[in-house]
């Protein structure tokens, strides 16, 4: 058998399994067997809208804004801690390639749901971030929040050095020469023996 043919068939049959697997929501299941598929065969057909639909429905399970609803910058594949990702025209660009992906003529295919899904996610996100006053408001919950992660994080490095004590620190300990309500280091107990006197002080 031709081996580019012999490899198209394997890519296909990988395919057919993350179709099911998308079906059956397992979103990870369904990328890895696409991505089987892809080292296969690079050009085997459908490859791109498995995983665009994948990782639209992924974006949606794992990324929520404040409100609950899925995060609409995840959703269409952009991280809103780019300046780049939060232009018009980038937003755009995205739900432009996404929207082509997901709404292919899948007829009569089981996943197709899962594609309509996806597709109405994505039509949702651009609706949300093409609003000026909806996508502004969102950008300043994304940017307070990102400044008080930074301040946690910057506190509690801070905290950690300070609570960590230098090796020959002495604080809170007596000076070991110290003879402050002590005996001489050499001194004779009543009984006529030597001891050997310890230092009390304990670094903290």
């Amino acid at each position: 058998m031709d081996p580019a043919a012999a490899a198209r068939g394997q890519a296909e049959q990988w395919m057919r399994v993350a179709e099911k697997l998308l079906v059956a929501r397992d979103l990870e299941g369904c990328k890895e067997f696409v991505s089987q598929a892809l080292g296969t065969d690079p050009h085997v057909p459908g490859a791109n809208d498995l995983l665009a639909a994948a990782d639209v429905l992924l974006a949606a399970q794992r990324r929520r804004i404040p409100n609950g609803h899925p995060d609409p910058y995840a959703v269409l594949g952009l991280d809103p801690s780019t300046p780049a990702s939060r232009r018009p025209d980038a937003i755009h660009a995205q739900y432009r390639r996404l929207s082509f992906l997901l709404n292919r003529s899948h007829p009569d295919r089981p996943f197709s749901l899962s594609f309509a899904e996806a597709a109405r996610l994505v039509a949702d996100s651009w609706a949300f971030l093409s609003d000026p006053i909806l996508k502004s408001a969102l950008d300043a919950e994304l940017d307070a929040a990102a400044a008080a992660a930074a301040a946690a994080a910057a506190s509690a490095t801070a905290n950690s050095t300070e609570g960590g004590s230098p090796a020959n620190s002495t604080k809170g300990a007596s000076p070991i020469n110290s003879t402050e309500s002590s005996a001489p280091v050499n001194s004779t107990a009543a009984g006529g023996s030597t001891a050997t006197r310890r230092c009390s002080g304990a670094a903290d």
